[in-house]
C-alpha cells in the first residue's frame, strides 16, 4: 500500500497491508486506523500506527472492504508459500519425461518428410 499526500505528493506511507485490523478511530465511520511497518523513509522500515481518514463514510466503506481483500490475499500468499517450493521439483521432473516423447515425435516426423522427399 502506497500513499501519498494529495497536494505535495510527499511519500507519507509504503508498506505491504498487514494483517492487523483496521480500526474505527474514535467511532469515526470515515477514519480508518492501523499499524504497519512504514518503508517511506527508511528501507529497513519503521513499525508505527496509521491514521487514514477519508471524505466520506462511503469512500472509507470501499477502503475497508479493498483492505481486507488484500489482507487475504496475503495470508494466503504468505500460507502457500513452503507448498510451492516443494511442488517444483515434481513439475520439472515431469517436464523432463514429456520432453524426450515430443522429441521422438519431431524425430519421426523428420524421417517421414525425407523418405517422402526422395521418394
Amino acid at each position: 500500500m502506497v500513499q501519498y499526500e494529495e497536494k505535495t505528493l510527499k511519500l507519507r506511507i509504503c508498506t505491504i497491508i498487514p494483517p492487523c485490523p483496521l480500526e474505527a478511530n474514535d467511532g469515526s465511520d470515515r477514519c480508518w486506523t492501523f499499524a504497519c511497518t512504514d518503508h517511506s523513509d527508511d528501507v529497513k522500515g519503521v513499525v508505527q500506527s496509521c491514521a487514514i481518514k477519508f471524505k466520506n463514510s462511503e469512500i472509507a466503506e470501499k477502503f475497508k472492504l479493498e483492505y481486507e481483500k488484500y489482507q487475504k490475499k496475503n495470508q494466503e500468499a504468505n500460507d502457500n508459500v513452503g507448498k510451492e517450493t516443494t511442488a517444483e521439483p515434481e513439475k520439472e521432473g515431469k517436464k523432463e519425461e514429456v520432453a524426450p516423447k515430443e522429441e521422438a515425435k519431431k524425430e519421426e516426423a523428420k524421417k517421414e518428410e525425407e523418405k517422402k522427399e526422395t521418394a
